[in-house]
């Protein structure tokens, strides 16, 4: 093992010991931005109302500025419905095709 070093005590005994690295910090150049989790876990009115507008925008989902919160909540949450059923319907064909194959 490449990062251990080992010390030996006595005649039968032999200890491993960790060798610890230290990196330098690096500061990211492109702007950080946060996914959105599982819907089944997830409590889209504690998004503020600019997240669900850049979730709106990055989906391309069509909506009107003077959409209040709720609105802008509910088009998101059907949206992600629709992924979701998308995605189970994928799963389902993925796993139909490997028990043919198998």
């Amino acid at each position: 093992m490449s990062n251990f070093c080992c010390w030996t005590i006595g005649h039968d005994i032999t200890v491993h010991k960790p060798i610890l690295q230290v990196s330098t910090h690096t500061t990211p150049l492109s702007e950080c931005e946060m996914l959105i989790p599982n819907l089944s876990r997830l409590n889209l009115s504690h998004l503020t109302r600019e997240s669900l507008v850049k979730e709106l925008k990055k989906r391309n989902i069509r909506f009107d500025n003077k959409e209040n919160k709720d609105q802008l909540i509910n088009l998101l949450e059907n949206q992600l419905a629709k992924d979701m059923k998308k995605a189970k319907i994928a799963h389902d064909q993925i796993n139909s095709l490997i028990y043919i194959l198998f």
